[in-house]
């Protein structure tokens, strides 16, 4: 019976060790996730603010590049667009329009696909006429004749020789000789079409080289404009950036403090009730030997009162009492008692589980809270971002009214300029190059070789462009037509 009822006691301590760990990891757990998921969503409300960033700067970009792609297309698309839109607005009324219509549509097709293979034959001859010269292409073609024809005649003067069947010695080494020849000539016409090969391949990488070159000082030019267009909605985005990043940084570090507080306030809470459950436990385990030591004190004492009353009836009757009868109470009495313990013991652990319970409870509200929280932190951020963007928008319409107020002014003067006589417009342009040289000589002066080695050198160079810009702008305009 003692050792049933040491066995259940074992179980029981083993159930709550283990519900409490349980708990505890679940708290370590829900915590590590909470700081990742904060850690996470910084790293991308930093990715989106640079993908936001970089379609701005492409978008800028592309516009001028879609708009020179459209101006070539359009004139190919033209007729294709037309036919197709005659043939979706039709409807097949009768059948005779129909046919018309087909016929017609028919002959653009052709007609389009005439020019397009005309234009590849151009493209072919272009590249044709790079590699060699009329002049050489007669040339090489006239030795590799030559060479081809003494090959051929080596060849029908070896056929004459082999029919012989019993040859001279003289015949011997002149069929030595032909062959000899007709294997030079092969190797000689094989090697002049290699060179020939080599000429126009060397001839074409030039004209592919110098295409490429054009195209890129074409490239560097457009990049340049497009640069010198996009300086200033740069600055103003810069601007833009730095205030975002200021508010961005100062939530940031609120934030930072609040989690750091909260974090304290947590580990403190936890440090506390770890104390008082090694306080409560200890207590327990002291009122749990205290209770074994006066119950085994009991129980040697009541063996003992027992032993004396034994034999003080045995020296009473002189006879030995009912001992079975005496048994059979002292069981009854044992199994009332495992029946209350065990009684005790199945409220001990129903209480225990509803201790958990509430536990779970409490920690689920705590999770409910920080969702909240969360949410309301991304409501802001959605707020800021549309306050960025509507910013923005303003600024591109400033920057487009003043770029369309510098076009009309610079369309005025350029008028103006046309309206004067041949002689007052080569004294006009001669006084805009001297103040240009004397703009240019000023600024020449003024930069230093060793900022130009350092990083943001480009920038520098740009804002000096625009200055030297604005400079002569300035001058133009006190210039009295």
């Amino acid at each position: 019976m003692r050792a049933a009822k040491n066995r259940l006691s074992r179980q029981a301590r083993r159930l709550f060790r283990n519900a409490k760990k349980k708990v505890r990891r679940q708290l370590q757990k829900r915590e590590l996730e909470q700081f990742m998921n904060k850690k996470t969503r910084m790293m991308k409300l930093r990715r989106k603010a640079r993908k936001v960033l970089r379609k701005k700067q492409q978008q800028a970009s592309n516009k001028n590049n879609k708009f020179n792609n459209q101006r070539a297309s359009t004139n190919i698309q033209q007729s294709s667009t037309s036919s197709i839109k005659n043939n979706q607005n039709q409807q097949p009324a009768k059948q005779m329009k129909n046919n018309k219509n087909n016929k017609k549509n028919n002959i653009k097709k052709q007609i389009q696909k005439k020019n397009n293979s005309g234009n590849k034959k151009q493209i072919q001859k272009k590249n044709n006429s790079v590699g060699l010269t009329q002049q050489e292409k007669r040339n090489y073609a006239q030795q590799e004749y030559l060479m081809r024809k003494k090959a051929f005649d080596a060849l029908k003067r070896i056929r004459m020789l082999r029919r012989n069947k019993r040859m001279t010695i003289m015949q011997q080494a002149e069929l030595r000789k032909q062959m000899r020849i007709r294997q030079e000539m092969l190797y000689r016409t094989k090697q002049l079409m290699i060179r020939k090969k080599r000429v126009e391949a060397r001839r074409r990488s030039e004209m592919v080289r110098k295409r490429r070159i054009a195209l890129q000082k074409k490239r560097n030019e457009e990049n340049r404009r497009r640069r010198e267009m996009e300086f200033k909605k740069r600055i103003a985005m810069k601007k833009q950036q730095e205030l975002k990043r200021r508010r961005r940084m100062d939530m940031m570090k609120k934030r930072q403090e609040a989690a750091r507080l909260f974090r304290q306030k947590k580990m403190q809470q936890r440090i506390k009730r770890m104390q008082e459950i090694r306080e409560l436990r200890r207590r327990k385990m002291m009122r749990i030997i205290q209770a074994r030591k006066a119950a085994r004190l009991r129980r040697d004492k009541q063996r003992q009162e027992r032993r004396r009353r034994y034999l003080a009836m045995v020296r009473s009757r002189g006879v030995a009492p009912n001992i079975k009868q005496m048994f059979n109470n002292a069981r009854r009495q044992r199994l009332v008692k495992q029946v209350k313990e065990e009684f005790s013991r199945n409220i001990e652990e129903r209480q225990l589980r509803e201790r958990i319970e509430r536990e779970k409870e409490r920690q689920i509200q705590e999770i409910n809270q920080l969702d909240l929280l969360n949410r309301r932190s991304k409501e802001e951020l959605k707020s800021i971002e549309n306050s960025a963007q509507k910013s923005i928008q303003q600024m591109n319409e400033e920057l487009n009214k003043l770029r369309n107020e510098k076009n009309l002014q610079a369309q005025q003067q350029i008028d103006a300029i046309k309206m004067l006589s041949d002689k007052k417009r080569v004294k006009f342009v001669k006084n805009i190059n001297s103040l240009m040289d004397k703009t240019l000589d000023q600024e020449r002066l003024k930069v230093d070789p060793f900022v130009v080695l350092e990083k943001g050198s480009k920038d520098m160079e740009l804002i000096r462009v625009m200055r030297l810009k604005n400079k002569i702008m300035n001058q133009l305009d006190a210039i009295q037509i």
